[in-house]
């Protein structure tokens, strides 16, 4: 029996809000962070309320800019904190991209959600 999108959003709701804050990184692989780049920080991901069992961000998430070399970008890490923490998640883009010195990397409303399957 499938899941109704009513409960997908309880859970998404619960699980993404329930006090513990989750932290966007950017990665050169499934487990190898940006740190250490030029201008680069985790940001905190700003849930908001999950609709049809879509659970999608609140405002944009913006990197940068770049103050060192390129960053050559192909995946989305989810951590526990702002800095260390346990990764709790990881995502490939559907496309590398590559953010070079002054550009910034920015996720809009609507490209960055979390479903339950």
């Amino acid at each position: 029996m499938a899941l109704t999108d009513a409960r997908k959003n309880l859970m998404l709701d619960a699980g993404l809000k329930d006090g513990a804050p989750m932290y966007l990184a950017l990665g050169t692989s499934v487990t190898t962070e940006l740190a250490g780049a030029g201008g680069y920080a985790r940001r905190l991901i700003p849930w908001t309320t999950a609709v049809a069992g879509v659970e999608p961000i609140a405002s944009p998430v913006l990197f940068g800019p770049n103050t060192g070399a390129d960053w050559t970008i192909t995946h989305v890490l989810f951590y526990s904190l702002a800095s260390g923490g346990t990764l709790e998640k990881a995502a490939a883009l559907s496309r590398p991209c590559t953010v070079s010195v002054d550009q910034s990397f920015r996720f809009s409303i609507g490209n960055l959600t979390a479903t339950i399957e």
